[in-house]
């Protein structure tokens, strides 16, 4: 077992390749070259640089456990990216016009492969399957409008190279277009993590943007022989190897559990949307090549999907947020404020009579605490589907919490209506345990009886505790929790309810 590294030391490192870097290109540009410094800045400390970053990317596929295929991946392209400068030093660098393409093309452009590929895997070691679909559409928005801007810079009619043409010009040409695909996938990796960049992929999309400026630079210089004076471009292959490196030795930065709830979620992708439209409208003033045409209409295409979900995701929030307002957890049932709603309904729409039927458990709290909360939770179910089934040819059952059940019938009905000793007999079918359950209930008919719905309720408990009160007058005081015999009152408000057992 390897043991953990201490990452301080490679990540000094790989910084200092970065500085050496840097000078390599303050030196290529302003020609400086100080006899002291003329060792460290000699041509061939780019390939040392590149080398060292190959090397410390492969140390830390090794010591390092933490997302170690995507860096195997990416180490990949930094060693053949670094093979196809070490050939092209040794064979072609030295010749006054070299051939293009020659076999040094074979390393440099497989290197995209694995680049890609390790891109993909870090993402999705760092993500998972913890992310949203929008988010995978604003990454895709992000990598297809990156795409277009690049494409519309680099590869327009107007940069196209003046010479070169057939397999010579599809070589050279598949450079950029390739770092535009890179630089695509380092927006669509943004997008996904939600725009928490971090620093390892910020440094990561530094070092394809680096090499992206070196590709499109070298190939523009060689197609109109200008390249002798911008050699700086040699530097910018081995900064950006030098940045993979750091990026390597970043520590690790695991994506945020809390989705973020603001409004940068949903500027971000419509400001790239924005940049898309923008080529598209320079399109029409400008060549600005097909690549980027087709890349910014892509970009608005995918941005009209993704407000097509976000608007689906908004619908079906709000319609589990009213449904949670409306609705009872346990039963199922409506619950008091959607009672409320429909009583103000009932009192303004004059559509005729209707009746509130106020019921309560009797003998609830001693079979809960006799055989616990689960089995009294399961009661309360039982009620609902009985007020559920009582009301299927019309009415509306509502819990309004606790033991506490309604029932709102049409037309002007009594204590002796079936549907209401129905509910009261389906608590019996619950078993032995729970025959020491009944009910009593509160009958109003509405509007005759009361003005509003606050009146209709408090009257409605009024005559449920009326009832209760009747009932424990007949019932003998026991003991325990077992049948109590509860003979039928007379009167309306008592006749056709059956015993309460």
């Amino acid at each position: 077992m390897v043991a953990r590294p201490h990452i301080a030391p490679f990540r000094l490192a790989c910084a200092t390749l970065v500085l050496f870097a840097l000078a390599e290109i303050a030196r290529r540009v302003v020609g400086w070259k100080p006899d002291a410094l003329g060792v460290l800045l000699d041509p061939g400390v780019t390939l040392a640089i590149e080398f060292c970053a190959a090397i410390a990317i492969v140390l830390r596929v090794v010591l390092r456990a933490e997302d170690r295929l995507a860096w195997a991946a990416l180490a990949g392209y930094v060693v053949l990216t670094a093979l196809g400068e070490l050939g092209w030093a040794l064979s072609f660098d030295a010749l006054v016009e070299p051939p293009i393409p020659n076999w040094t093309d074979g390393p440099y452009l497989s290197a995209y492969v694995f680049a890609a590929a390790g891109l993909g895997l870090l993402l999705r070691a760092q993500v998972g399957g913890h992310v949203r679909r929008t988010l995978y559409l604003d990454g895709l928005i992000a990598g297809l409008s990156i795409t277009a801007v690049c494409a519309a810079v680099v590869l327009s009619p107007a940069g196209t190279p003046a010479s070169g043409a057939g397999f010579e010009r599809i070589v050279t040409t598949a450079y950029p277009v390739c770092d535009l695909v890179l630089l695509g996938l380092i927006g669509a990796a943004y997008g996904v993590r939600g725009w928490r960049v971090g620093s390892t992929w910020l440094t990561l999309g530094a070092a394809l943007a680096v090499v992206a400026v070196g590709d499109a630079a070298f190939w523009w210089a060689t197609a109109r022989d200008v390249y002798p004076q911008t050699d700086w471009i040699d530097g910018t292959w081995p900064l950006s190897l030098a940045l993979l490196a750091w990026a390597a030795w970043r520590p690790a930065e695991p994506l945020p559990l809390q989705a973020r709830a603001d409004y940068g979620v949903i500027e971000v992708p419509l400001a790239f949307a924005g940049i898309s439209l923008a080529v598209l409208l320079g399109a029409a003033l400008y060549a600005v090549g097909l690549m980027a045409i087709v890349a910014a209409a892509a970009a608005l295409l995918v941005t009209g999907a993704r407000a097509w979900l976000t608007h689906r995701e908004n619908v079906r929030l709000l319609l589990a947020s009213r449904r949670e307002a409306y609705e009872d957890g346990l039963t199922g049932l409506p619950n008091r404020r959607r009672l409320m709603r429909d009583l103000d309904l009932a009192f303004t729409r004059g559509t005729g009579p209707s009746t509130l039927v106020f019921l309560d458990l009797d003998g609830f709290k001693a079979y809960n605490d006799a055989h616990g909360h689960l089995a009294g939770d399961s009661l309360l179910v039982q009620m609902g589907c009985a007020l559920r089934d009582a009301v299927a040819d019309g009415g509306a059952a509502y819990r309004l919490g606790g033991d506490e059940f309604c029932m709102l019938l049409p037309g002007a009905v009594t204590a002796r209506d079936p549907r209401i000793a129905g509910v009261v007999q389906a608590l019996h079918g619950t078993g032995e345990d729970a025959v020491g359950v009944g009910a009593s209930s509160g009958v109003v008919v509405l509007p005759r009886e009361a003005g509003s719905p606050t009146a209709a309720l408090r009257l409605a408990d009024t005559r449920m505790y009326d009832d209760k009160s009747f009932r424990r007058r007949l019932r003998p005081e026991t003991m325990g929790h077992g049948r109590v015999a509860d003979p039928p009152a007379p009167g309306d408000r008592r006749a056709g309810l059956g015993p309460s057992v």
